[in-house]
């Protein structure tokens, strides 16, 4: 999947290592959850569009930029849920969105049972928040629930 991003930062590699370590117990295990998340927000947006804006300032008027889109935050349950309170620390502003998928492991295909979006998607960049990329089946389930839902930016 080309959209796909495995980071190679060195804090996240720290990160996710202590993550998996069976020693790290759950508040610290949701904390490092987030922290992985704010970077991979990081390297999420570098390539985002933005759009020229102005705001007023205590001294007058000042040209800026802005996101040219809105955003929606995917989570997929449960795994993503880890992810997106770092996701919105990044950007309090962003829609949350909810999908549902699971494995048949008899037949190794996605089952989608619980879907909760926002109205429209389909000007708004949207990121999928999932941690648990094995075979890619539920990222990729999920990605085409949004391109159904008109979703283009994905």
């Amino acid at each position: 999947m080309k959209n796909v991003h495995v980071s190679k930062h060195p804090l996240v590699l720290d990160k996710v290592a202590r993550l998996r370590d069976k020693r790290t117990n759950v508040a610290d295990f949701r904390r490092l959850m987030g922290e992985i998340s704010m970077f991979l927000a990081h390297d999420a947006f570098l390539h985002a569009k933005v759009k020229k804006a102005r705001v007023r300032t205590p001294v007058g008027v000042a040209d800026t930029m802005k996101l040219s889109h809105d955003l929606v935050f995917v989570a997929i349950l449960r795994a993503g849920l880890g992810m997106v309170d770092g996701l919105v620390k990044m950007h309090p502003e962003a829609r949350l969105a909810h999908i549902g998928i699971y494995r048949d492991e008899e037949t190794l295909k996605p089952v989608k049972y619980y879907v909760r979006l926002p109205e429209d998607v389909s000007d708004s960049l949207v990121i999928i928040a999932d941690p648990m990329l094995a075979t890619g089946g539920s990222a990729v389930e999920a990605v085409e629930i949004m391109k159904s839902r008109g979703a283009k930016n994905i």
